[in-house]
């Protein structure tokens, strides 16, 4: 079994405290003007739906392969 090792406040919050800020900067720019405003507004709010994306996307370390169960069981 892991130990828990202990996290600072940092260490916890730095990703969704960045992608609070970028939303709220896409949201920002999408007021501010058209053209390269747009574009920056898209990559800024598609950014937070992208790396929640990729923290759905399977493993390799997590993945079940072959004829093992999850817990790394061969099944019968």
């Amino acid at each position: 079994m892991r130990t828990a090792s202990r996290r600072t406040f940092w260490q916890i919050w730095r990703l969704p405290l960045a992608l609070g800020l970028a939303s709220a900067a896409g949201l920002a720019a999408a007021l501010i003007g058209d053209g390269a405003w747009d574009a920056a507004s898209w990559a800024l709010l598609g950014l937070p739906a992208a790396v929640c994306g990729l923290g759905c996307w399977p493993s390799k370390s997590t993945a079940c392969v072959g004829d093992k169960g999850p817990d790394g069981y061969k099944r019968e």
